[in-house]
């Protein structure tokens, strides 16, 4: 079975954060809305948490909800926290139901 070749979405994000980022200063949950179609093939909804301990050279860390979560309510679960601790930057990508009825990452496949 061919399947076809698929784009790195996580450098276009990331680098679309990192650069944002930079120029905000308040801490919470925002949507990264300009992320170019074509850099995401999935229309995954994407998210960052800025915290308000922002880092001048901050570690990223990536969250992956699991099925049926939404990224604010993982995040919630501890991850803000850390963020607001440790001066990180958070990147949390949400899974779309039009994706997955569960909104599962379908790794797997």
């Amino acid at each position: 079975m061919h399947r076809p070749m698929r784009r790195p979405l996580l450098p276009a994000v990331l680098t679309v954060m990192l650069c944002a980022c930079r120029a905000s200063g308040a801490a919470g949950l925002e949507r990264i809305d300009d992320v170019a179609p074509a850099q995401n093939p999935g229309r995954i909804d994407t998210y960052r948490y800025v915290p308000a301990s922002l880092r001048p050279d901050p570690a990223l860390i990536v969250v992956l909800h699991g099925c049926g979560q939404s990224a604010e309510d993982f995040g919630a679960a501890g991850w803000f926290d850390l963020a607001e601790r440790s001066g990180a930057l958070l990147l949390l990508p949400q899974q779309r139901r039009r994706n997955s009825l569960t909104r599962c990452w379908n790794w797997f496949v």
